[in-house]
């Protein structure tokens, strides 16, 4: 993975997250799911969430043109080369076409026989004073009776 102008890239120059800030929509959460996607892809297991939050402050650190730092988040994710590149660069191409498409992250997960992230952390936004803040809420199942 690496910096370039259009964001981080992996593979044939496959955009894992864009580089402008609003790329997403106005949702940080926006894509995670595919940047997860696509790493399981190119890596060929399950990549866990852990790498996500290197992952962002390497994006936040690199737009801020701080290369130093992003170059320490990224190697926090401890995502080591890839070990057939071109093979990788392959699956990842046409995971990132299927997604394009609309084909949804689990889809690419199962199609691979790979295990989805969970589903048991909605995460929120909620409005302060300066911006958004990050709230993640654990959604359990009801496990008691109703009255």
């Amino acid at each position: 993975m690496c910096f370039k102008a259009q964001g981080l890239v992996l593979g044939a120059d496959t955009v894992i997250a864009p580089a402008a800030d609003d790329a997403d929509g106005g949702d940080p959460t926006n894509g995670e799911a595919r940047i997860l996607a696509l790493l399981s892809t190119a890596y060929g297991r399950g990549i866990g969430e852990e790498v996500l939050g290197h992952i962002h402050h390497a994006l936040q650190k690199w737009r801020a043109a701080q290369t130093g730092p992003a170059s320490v988040h990224l190697a926090l994710t401890r995502l080591e080369r890839l070990a057939k590149p071109q093979e990788a660069a392959r699956r990842l191409f046409f995971a990132d076409a299927l997604m394009a498409a609309g084909t949804e992250p689990k889809t690419i997960f199962s199609a691979q026989g790979l295990e989805a992230p969970a589903d048991h952390t909605r995460e929120l936004f909620a409005e302060t004073g300066g911006g958004l803040e990050r709230i993640e809420i654990d959604v359990l199942p009801y496990q008691g009776t109703r009255k």
